[in-house]
């Protein structure tokens, strides 16, 4: 991605309220994790992201606001997406198979199709 690319406001995905807590709970516990890992600048960088995203996030929570907006640049919805990943395996390398695990990983895999979707149809 150009810097150009980066520049461009991106479009409005939408989620609900649940659906936005669950992300900031999947923020927090991927977090978690990268803070466990030996320190690197780059695992600093994205922690540093991450948290900022978060914090932003809870914030908007918090608000009460019915319609919450976040905007987010694009090195936000990378570091966003990776999360969702990281936390996908860190999931299915910390809990046996069962029902309840699968619920998890289709939903944070959903979330993370529907971003990546609404994006790709914005970038094309």
């Amino acid at each position: 991605m150009d810097e150009q690319e980066a520049q461009q406001p991106l479009p409005v995905v939408p989620f609900s309220t649940p659906e936005l807590l669950g992300i900031a709970n999947v923020i927090w516990g991927y977090v978690k994790y990268l803070k466990t890992l030996p320190p690197s600048p780059e695992g600093e960088k994205r922690i540093a992201i991450l948290e900022h995203v978060g914090d932003q996030l809870q914030a908007e929570l918090a608000s009460g606001n019915a319609q919450i907006q976040m905007p987010l640049d694009a090195e936000e919805v990378t570091e966003l997406l990776e999360a969702m990943i990281g936390f996908i395996g860190q999931i299915k390398r910390l809990f046996p198979k069962n029902r309840e695990r699968d619920e998890v990983i289709s939903t944070v895999n959903y979330w993370r199709l529907r971003l990546i979707s609404i994006i790709t149809e914005h970038i094309e």
